[in-house]
């Protein structure tokens, strides 16, 4: 079911190699994976971001703030 906006169960079970939530959302966590639990106590992950994650392509050590760089000048 690649064409989901959320991975599987499945697969965030493969990632991790943990099949209880609080396990998964550490290891995502480790992994730089933003991840959530629903109400269900499913974790759940945006594709493109793990994907993406897992690809190197986003900056785990991103710092998130205002470039106040102008300041300096």
């Amino acid at each position: 079911m690649a064409d989901s906006f959320l991975l599987t169960d499945e697969e965030v079970c493969d990632i991790t190699g943990y099949q209880k939530p609080a396990r998964q959302m550490d290891a995502l966590g480790r992994f730089g994976i933003t991840a959530h639990l629903n109400a269900r106590n499913k974790v759940v992950v945006s594709r493109r971001h793990a994907e993406d994650v897992l690809a190197g392509k986003t900056s785990q050590n991103a710092v998130l703030g205002p470039n106040l760089d102008w300041m300096e000048s």
